[in-house]
């Protein structure tokens, strides 16, 4: 049984094309090609900069790109699935911790509250019981004392921010995908010079290869770089209570 690589030197042998010649064409390293032809999938720069690798190859070809695409898809798709179980257990890690952190931080909150009235309701049985005619008596108001004071309930954080606009400047060849609101939205090999613009109404995930060929802005705010020329970034999230942190 023929594998991936094998089927896509078939097809170029076929048209009596040399790896030579496509990477000549499209700037691809020959080394890259010939570990795309030899089924050495694992030697590519990233998936995603492969799958600009494998769209560039086709099209040099004559093929039709997504059947191509779907063929690499098909071949490793078992380990993007045990990838994406791996990376689903460890996001919900700290969603539980926060949870687990807000019940405790309630609970002693209201055993505070309870000792408070316990001791009040004590205190003025005590007072009922004396000989004094306390009716005759200005009542004090009773005040608590900065150290009785229960602690204040945190707030929820008002979002200001109702969706997230994320605009793209290329200034060298990038790969990029973007996912908005769990939807994939891009997924393109980039060259100096484009743009691109994206709205979410809550997160943004994004993967990288170069990381320092762009310039972005996120809701008419300069971002900071999220690396170096050459540098491949996975999974930078953005949502509408982290974008600060990415602005200048």
């Amino acid at each position: 049984m023929t594998t991936f690589g094998q089927d896509l030197k078939r097809e170029r042998e076929l048209r009596g094309i040399s790896l030579k010649e496509i990477a000549d064409f499209s700037k691809i390293n020959l080394r890259f090609l010939r570990a795309l032809e030899d089924n050495r999938l694992s030697i590519l720069p990233g998936k995603f900069f492969t799958i600009g690798i494998i769209r560039t190859y086709a099209k040099y070809l004559g093929l039709e790109e997504e059947t191509v695409l779907n063929q690499y898809y098909e071949t490793i798709q078992p380990q993007e699935i045990k990838n994406k179980v791996k990376v689903s257990k460890k996001e919900s890690m700290p969603e539980a911790l926060k949870k687990k952190r807000k019940l405790i931080s309630f609970s002693i909150f209201v055993i505070f509250i309870l000792v408070i009235l316990i001791s009040l309701f004590f205190l003025l049985q005590k007072k009922k019981g004396s000989s004094l005619d306390l009716t005759s008596l200005p009542q004090p108001a009773i005040t608590l004392m900065p150290e009785e004071m229960p602690p204040p309930i945190p707030e929820p954080r008002e979002r200001v921010m109702k969706e997230l606009h994320l605009k793209l400047i290329f200034h060298q060849e990038t790969w990029i995908q973007v996912y908005a609101d769990g939807k994939i939205k891009l997924d393109e090999l980039m060259s100096s010079g484009q743009q691109a613009e994206l709205m979410a109404s809550d997160n943004l995930l994004i993967n990288l290869r170069n990381a320092g060929g762009l310039t972005y802005y996120i809701n008419n705010r300069q971002g900071k770089p999220f690396g170096k020329s050459g540098e491949n970034i996975n999974y930078i999230r953005i949502n509408l209570d982290n974008f600060e942190k990415f602005l200048k």
